[in-house]
């Protein structure tokens, strides 16, 4: 079977609507000769390497060369996109879950300070009553602890196995 899809809320549909209305775009922007050139083409997500190439014809035609005559003066390419992030956003597409740390599962839910309530003035995060904490992205029933632990520098105290994580799983 395959994954399943979540519907979303009301306001799931209206940010897909305005977002399929208005779609989202590859950016090119390439360096080239000290001059810098940008080119947008529509996203692809049926196949994203569809929209890639298009951004480089589309940057080849902005300082005037084909993508053969392009491609040999690019050093890096540098490429990601936003459509998982979106979908993800949106609340469309295959449910997902969360490894953390045990004993931490609630961290990413209860958030640290005031982290949901950035881009608030001083006065509407002083104001509790009328707060409105955005819905998780991921259903605490889908969020599972597993037993490992880094420390600050980034150094394994607890090593995560693949057998106490299939364990936290039940795979």
């Amino acid at each position: 079977m395959g994954p399943q899809y979540e519907q979303p809320d009301q306001e799931g549909r209206d940010q897909l609507d305005r977002h399929r209305r208005r779609g989202t775009f590859t950016d090119f922007v390439l360096t080239l000769d000290g001059e810098r050139h940008i080119a947008k083409c529509p996203t692809t997500p049926h196949d994203l390497s569809i929209g890639f190439l298009n951004a480089i014809e589309a940057g080849g035609e902005k300082v005037g060369l084909t993508v053969d005559e392009l491609l040999p003066k690019i050093d890096i390419i540098r490429y990601s996109t936003t459509v998982a992030l979106n979908r993800l956003l949106q609340r469309v597409g295959p449910r997902i879950g969360l490894l953390m740390t045990e004993g931490h599962e609630d961290a990413i839910i209860i958030g640290r300070g005031a982290q949901w309530t950035d881009g608030q003035r001083v006065a509407e995060r002083r104001n509790i009553a009328v707060q409105n904490k955005p819905h998780p992205l991921i259903d605490r029933s889908l969020i599972l602890g597993i037993k490992e632990r880094i420390d600050s520098t980034g150094t394994s105290c607890v090593r995560l196995t693949k057998r106490t994580c299939a364990r936290s799983c039940d795979c």
